[in-house]
């Protein structure tokens, strides 16, 4: 049988594009201390079978029963790591002559990805279940994928992509049910919503709002039985990861209700930050800038291409009141109940907590679209393409150089972040800080080739007042990743000096799969 005679839909092509896109930029290690203690929990199941950290004075630890280091992270993420653990560890058998380390980072490394081509395939599903196009759905999910801060973060190794897709195959689910009535799709709503909440809690926020959303559709269309039965099917699951949360917080603090983040409680610092939000109008109007205009954490920055969010649901609400009401009041409660001061981050592109968002912001952008491809609206259209390309822009520099050279380039390595400066003053703006060092990364790149790995190395790390051996230490060449080449798993690769099949190879097949499945998606564009 002939490839091109196979049967694959339109949303099948979409996945292997952005799956590829994604695993060609991302970056093949970690990028935090908080990722590194999630991933120690998944190897602490795997080899001891325990939740405790083998290191008691580790960053972010937190003491717990007997005295024993635990993770102040919820469990989902290393749940989630521990099949890219088993795998690096096999791997591992196969390359000896690899740092084990290393392996292991860079098979964690490649579960963001994954979640986010999956995200986009499930955006792409709720547009049709909606009644758009094809081409207006496939619109959607590439302006998603790549257009917005979604791309930066799948190169990543934090919880928010996972805990993105969780939230949105809840939204899926609960479509699907709306359409089918059947009550397997409000289960696997369910059980996607939980996993959200184990994996980050401030995801039972939209577990709130989902099922708001699933009441109003059982109370306007179905019999009282039937609509228990749905809540049933939707509430249960959630339910019982809800109590998997307790269960972890009790093995961990003798606490069924003990949450904690580092070392203070979640609900104190809840607390704390939302009184100053909700006490003072103030507080609103500042918090309001931040997220939405700042030059440090401004969403509309860091994802142009929702400039249009305006005209985009005025047309969304005409045709899809009910998931409009869902998409404009999730922004708004997740602010109010979370507070300006707890919810910013201080190393990352843009806001890193609004990466689960932006599917639903993104979302009623297919109703601009959708009008766009059919009344041929010249001046929507150019004005849409331009955000598109500079969101294209934005992310580029995103994906190609670490977020946490800023703490450098601020001049406060090892202390405190001011989070002040970095929202608000624009010399400190990440968009303009990668756009800086873009032009340099170039010509370190080009060092590299010319001269090899193994000089390159030599003479930074005499540059930085480091001598002794150049060998394949991950740790120890870190920041020569980090700060002097592009953020890339082959750049890094290279650097480590790894065999060049190992680089090329993967690399071929996957701007292969790039290549092709974006010339379908061309053709299903071009399509009447």
């Amino acid at each position: 049988m002939r490839f091109n005679r196979l049967k694959i839909t339109p949303g099948l092509w979409l996945f292997l594009f952005c799956a590829s896109m994604y695993y060609i930029t991302m970056g093949g290690h970690l990028y935090s201390a908080d990722n590194e203690i999630k991933g120690l929990i998944s190897e602490g199941i795997v080899e001891r079978q325990a939740f405790t950290l083998p290191i008691a004075d580790m960053v972010y630890m937190t003491p717990g029963r007997g005295g024993l280091s635990f993770s102040p992270f919820p469990l989902g993420s290393s749940i989630t790591m521990i099949p890219f653990y088993m795998l690096g560890d096999e791997m591992a058998h196969l390359f000896p002559g690899i740092p084990h380390t290393f392996i292991i980072e860079f098979c964690y490394s490649m579960i963001n990805p994954l979640c986010t081509a999956v995200t986009c395939l499930v955006l792409y599903g709720i547009c049709r279940m909606l009644g758009y196009s094809i081409r207006t759905s496939i619109v959607t999910a590439l302006i998603f994928g790549f257009c917005s801060i979604a791309w930066p973060y799948a190169k990543t190794t934090w919880s928010e992509p996972q805990a993105t897709l969780c939230v949105l195959g809840g939204l899926y689910g609960l479509l699907r049910f709306n359409a089918t009535n059947k009550h397997l799709w409000l289960c696997m709503g369910g059980i996607a919503v939980g996993y959200g909440i184990l994996t980050k809690l401030e995801m039972s926020i939209y577990a709130g709002l989902l099922s708001c959303l699933l009441l109003y559709y059982l109370v306007r269309t179905r019999p009282r039985t039937k609509a228990l039965v749905g809540l049933m099917a939707w509430g249960v699951p959630i339910g019982l990861f809800g109590l998997a949360v307790l269960g972890y917080n009790y093995i961990r603090f003798d606490q069924w209700f003990a949450f904690r983040h580092y070392s203070e409680p979640i609900s104190t610092q809840i607390g704390q930050a939302s009184s100053v939000w909700l006490d003072s109008l103030e507080g609103i109007v500042v918090g309001a800038y931040q997220h939405l205009f700042s030059t440090g954490k401004g969403i509309l920055l860091f994802s142009p291409p929702l400039l249009m969010y305006y005209w985009a649901m005025k047309s969304f609400w005409k045709s899809h009141r009910p998931v409009a009401i869902f998409c404009l009041a999730l922004p708004i409660t997740f602010l109010l109940v979370t507070g300006s001061s707890w919810i910013m981050t201080r190393i990352s592109w843009g806001e890193r907590y609004f990466v689960s968002l932006t599917p639903f912001l993104i979302l009623p952008l297919s109703a601009l679209i959708s009008d766009i491809i059919e009344h041929r609206s010249t001046y929507m259209k150019k004005s849409l393409l331009t955000l598109v390309g500079l969101g294209l822009c934005v992310q580029a520099l995103g994906i190609s150089i670490n977020f946490q050279t800023i703490v450098d380039k601020m001049g406060v390595a090892g202390e405190e972040i001011d989070i002040q400066l970095l929202s608000y003053d624009p010399e400190y703006s990440p968009v303009l800080l990668h756009a800086q060092d873009f032009y340099a990364r170039v010509g370190d790149t080009w060092d590299i080739i010319i001269d090899g790995p193994d000089a390159f190395i030599q003479s930074h790390q005499i540059a930085a007042g480091r001598q002794g051996a150049i060998d394949l230490n991950i740790k120890s060449n870190r920041d020569l990743i980090r700060f002097y080449t592009f953020d890339y798993w082959f750049c890094y690769m290279y650097l480590m000096r790894l065999p060049m099949y190992m680089i090329l190879l993967p690399g071929l097949i996957l701007l292969t799969t790039a290549y092709v499945s974006g010339k379908r998606l061309i053709g299903y564009y071009s399509l009447s």
